[in-house]
């Protein structure tokens, strides 16, 4: 396939159809490239208006406010418009031109919405951020969107970004209003839940370690804080917790031997007494003390010997079995029951290629040079060498002579 090549003309057709350089190389980010690499950028986007306001533009509170109604939040402004954003910061009239704009919640602040349908069925939940979830509703396949699309409903934000503790109380109160009503209650979870945005704080974490005395039993009880309390690394919070301290020469070998014989695996043996199998394993004992564990099976394990040896009565040669059953093939050469299981297979005997001097020149004559002829006909260059005739092949034809001209 020939490559396409951007030329002058070709550019200028391009850029025709576009207002903006932004535009231009969204469609067509090669040709682009091809302008700027040519210097024909600045000709091919001649007729494109520039979108850089004037300067002074943003000191005129009027173009300020007409900016922020575009915008229904604050870090939408944020993000979108940063100039004009920040110079209103910096004039003092944020609050004024973004009065219009919802509030919106955080990792700490939640409102209360609800979903009316008319079948007088309700939703209560709470969100840092109600339209957001709102729509998250409605392209679900949860009990608010299947019952979307077949009843009206009345969407309604029953209170303001309130503290999250305070919202978790009120969320609850809400539902039980509704349910007095006689509202049918389309909520499948418990209520106070914070949704995915809830993050675990560190006065949850202080929390917790308070019920503690010993670190062995925060650390089963409550793994998923004691993660995150490592992975913050705040281990000064729970240093006061006692810990468990085994006498030395707790863990003998035979102690070691009776712990395991309550065990029917090694990964049992692991999981039930830790420290025990790290001992064994830094002491080298395992063999020993788990000779009485059954290692198990993996659960896909499907070719044991008798599979492997009734696949290998249907073949006569072994590529003819590694053909047809590969997956018997290799475990039989795992396993080590190839050669038992192969015994009536006919060896096959590799046959010479039958090279000689006429087919090794009838060879030859379709390469210009010796060094060609060893790259591409191995075999019959390596028999002319072995049999010592190769020299007759190269003044035969004139190898050696082209090279000395």
């Amino acid at each position: 396939m020939a490559r396409f090549i951007w030329t002058e003309k070709l550019l200028i057709e391009a850029a025709a159809k576009y207002e903006s350089k932004t535009e231009f190389k969204s469609a067509h980010p090669s040709g682009y490239a091809a302008a700027r690499r040519m210097g024909l950028l600045n000709l091919v986007c001649a007729h494109m208006k520039a979108k850089i306001k004037p300067p002074g533009y943003w000191q005129k509170i009027e173009n300020l406010k007409s900016e922020a109604r575009k915008y229904r939040t604050r870090s939408d402004f944020a993000m979108q418009s940063q100039g004009a954003y920040t110079i209103a910061k910096r004039l003092g009239v944020l609050d004024e031109i973004c009065g219009h704009m919802s509030l919106q919640g955080n990792r700490y602040f939640r409102a209360i919405y609800v979903f009316e349908f008319e079948n007088n069925m309700a939703y209560v939940g709470l969100s840092y951020n109600v339209e957001k979830r709102k729509q998250a509703h409605l392209n679900s396949n949860g009990p608010v969107g299947r019952t979307a699309k077949y009843y009206n409903f009345a969407f309604k934000q029953l209170t303001e970004y309130l503290p999250r503790k305070k919202a978790r109380h009120l969320e609850g109160a809400f539902l039980k209003t509704y349910l007095d009503n006689g509202w049918q209650i389309l909520n499948t979870a418990k209520t106070g839940g914070l949704g995915s945005g809830d993050k675990i704080t560190t006065e949850d974490i202080k929390a917790e370690i308070a019920k503690y005395k010993y670190l062995k039993d925060f650390a089963a009880n409550s793994p998923s804080i004691y993660a995150t309390a490592k992975n913050r690394r705040l281990h000064g919070l729970f240093s006061h917790l006692k810990r468990v301290k085994t006498p030395d020469g707790t863990y003998s070998k035979a102690y070691c031997r009776k712990l395991a014989k309550k065990c029917g695996s090694r990964a049992e043996f692991k999981k039930a007494f830790p420290s025990a199998y790290s001992i064994c394993v830094k002491k080298g004992w395992m063999g020993s003390i788990c000779k009485h564990m059954k290692r198990p099976l993996p659960h896909n394990f499907k070719y044991n010997y008798d599979r492997c040896a009734s696949e290998a009565a249907k073949c006569t040669n072994a590529t003819q079995f590694k053909m047809r059953y590969p997956g018997s093939f290799n475990a039989a050469h795992k396993n080590g029951w190839y050669k038992r299981i192969t015994r009536h297979f006919a060896r096959l005997i590799k046959t010479p290629a039958g090279w000689n001097f006429d087919k090794c020149l009838k060879k030859a004559k379709r390469f210009s040079s010796k060094a060609n002829f060893r790259k591409s006909e191995y075999n019959a260059y390596k028999y002319a060498c072995r049999h010592k005739f190769l020299d007759k092949i190269e003044r035969q034809l004139g190898w050696s002579k082209r090279n000395e001209k």
